[in-house]
């Protein structure tokens, strides 16, 4: 069922978009339109879902879709009669078949509602009276797909086959060229006003949001097929979810699946929403959708996997360098900013959370995340790795007062895990938790490992100050990193250039010649 809404044109910077805004506000219809309007996102004639965002003032939540600046079919070919010529009408003809093609052998689903007004330029199916001037085979082939029994239509291939057929023994349609199609995928959709007062949600650069044509799964997966997802494996375990990597269809592709307990919905929207506002960064996980297993009540989330594991597990089964640490920790801190500047609180910072990927940091899991300002109510049980969690939070918890997530929390959070990068193990590994809260609450911190870059040392130490407003923000700490960097760089070039010059030094005395006089 799709959920009623009304449909705006939009503008985000420069670029286009469609805002489909919900009349109601049930957040179980809302995660299956997503469902459905993004099952099919990666096919070029099928309207592109690129995410949620919730306008300001607004209860409701709104998709962000493709624009199509022409309209409907209906309306083209009622503006455009005249000149409507057949190379055009083949055009269409091909691109319709080709989405439905879609339909049918990658998503596994019938459309069901296909009339002009639901398809817009590009997209669709036509059912017409011949005309003057219409290529006979392509009468004869629309008449056999619109004949009474379902029996005697063509299949999908058979219609493409004929299509193709057609087109290659028609001169008049040779000269075509495919920069004359109708939409633009690098111009999505009309424009946000600035009046509307739309919060900056999701990016103006749709193509970040784009599935690459050569990752073929759908970015919605149908929950009534779940035979495509293949080869569960448990890879990991939470308060909340659990997470296997599975594989889509008969691709030898991995994703991670990650199956929650227990289905509220409006965090499961949280989380989506919050994931596609920066799931184009590359040190983010990213989002491919939302399903439903057979059998199941909860939803699911469908991810990027990551080879390595979490990187809690990568440092213990690895020695890592200085080269090492400053690239993880360069990459964790390009990620943060990524999230701070969106106005967004990871919330749960800690070696669990973040993975590997080919060797790329890979922040993941934004279950507890939340806008900059949101507060958490002092009755919900604070969850979280003691040991990464802001001591100011922790502090509020204990006099059961309501505490705020600020920027900050993420910058202790991010300063624990600088120091677990250099001793390659747990913070307080030895200890339990039974009054940890309270040690770290009056400053016990872990001591530097011997041997650390002292300016490293001294940033990680300002990071976990106590009082938030003694830490560093993220824009402070990338450049601080980036001076470190290029401090050892510039050491290392200096120390390789006298190594060099030393060894040249030898060669030439080893080389001299004496002269005698006799």
């Amino acid at each position: 069922m799709i959920i009623p809404g009304v449909l705006y044109a939009a503008l985000y910077g420069t670029s286009k978009y469609a805002i489909k805004k919900f009349v109601r506000n049930s957040e179980e219809d809302i995660i299956k339109e997503i469902h459905l309007t993004g099952l099919v996102n990666l096919h070029p004639n099928i309207i592109q879902f690129y995410g949620v965002t919730k306008l300001k003032d607004e209860v409701n939540y709104s998709l962000v879709l493709e624009y199509a600046e022409d309209g409907t079919l209906r309306k083209y070919l009622r503006d455009n009669a005249i000149g409507f010529e057949w190379k055009d009408q083949l055009r269409f003809a091909k691109e319709i078949a080709s989405a439905i093609s879609w339909f049918h052998d990658d998503a596994g689903i019938i459309h069901g509602d296909l009339h002009p007004n639901n398809i817009l330029i590009s997209k669709g199916t036509i059912k017409l009276a011949p005309i003057p001037d219409t290529n006979a085979k392509f009468v004869k082939l629309y008449e056999k797909c619109w004949k009474h029994e379902p029996n005697d239509r063509p299949d999908i291939h058979q219609v493409n086959l004929e299509l193709d057929a057609i087109d290659n023994n028609t001169s008049t349609v040779s000269d075509f060229k495919g920069d004359e199609c109708l939409i633009s995928l690098d111009n999505k959709t009309p424009q946000i006003f600035e009046n509307n007062n739309v919060s900056t949600t999701f990016y103006s650069e749709e193509s970040k949001y784009l599935i690459s044509s050569d990752n073929k799964i759908p970015q919605i997966f149908e929950y009534d097929n779940p035979q495509k997802l293949s080869n569960f494996e448990a890879v990991g375990s939470g308060h909340f979810a659990s997470v296997h990597s599975v594989k889509w269809r008969r691709t030898t592709t991995k994703y991670a699946l990650k199956i929650f307990r227990k289905s509220y919905m409006s965090d499961i929207i949280n989380e989506i929403y919050l994931m596609k506002t920066v799931d184009c960064h590359p040190n983010i996980i990213r989002i491919y959708g939302v399903t439903k297993l057979e059998g199941e009540t909860n939803y699911s989330l469908l991810l990027e996997y990551a080879d390595r594991g979490t990187l809690g597990k990568y440092l213990k089964d690895n020695a890592t360098t200085f080269k090492d640490q400053m690239k993880f920790a360069n990459e964790m801190t390009s990620a943060i900013l990524c999230l701070h500047e969106n106005e967004i609180i990871h919330g749960d910072l800690h070696p669990g959370n973040i993975l590997i990927h080919q060797h790329t940091i890979k922040i993941a899991d934004f279950g507890r995340s939340r806008k900059h300002g949101s507060a958490i109510n002092k009755k919900e049980k604070a969850y979280g790795v003691v040991p990464y969690m802001d001591p100011k939070i922790l502090e509020k918890i204990l006099k059961d007062h309501s505490c705020d997530l600020t920027k900050k929390s993420d910058i202790y959070s991010l300063a624990v895990i600088f120091w677990q990068l250099t001793s390659c193990r747990p913070p307080f590994e030895s200890e339990t938790d039974d009054g940890l809260n309270i040690r770290i609450i009056n400053g016990e911190r872990e001591i530097p490992m011997p041997n650390t870059d002292s300016g490293y040392v001294k940033l990680y130490q300002r990071c976990w100050k106590f009082e938030p407003d003694d830490r560093p923000d993220i824009f402070e700490i990338v450049s601080i990193l980036n001076n470190i960097i290029s401090e050892k760089n510039n050491a290392t070039i200096s120390s390789e250039a006298s190594e060099i010059t030393k060894e040249l030094e030898n060669d030439n005395q080893s080389c001299q010649i004496t002269v005698r006089n006799y």
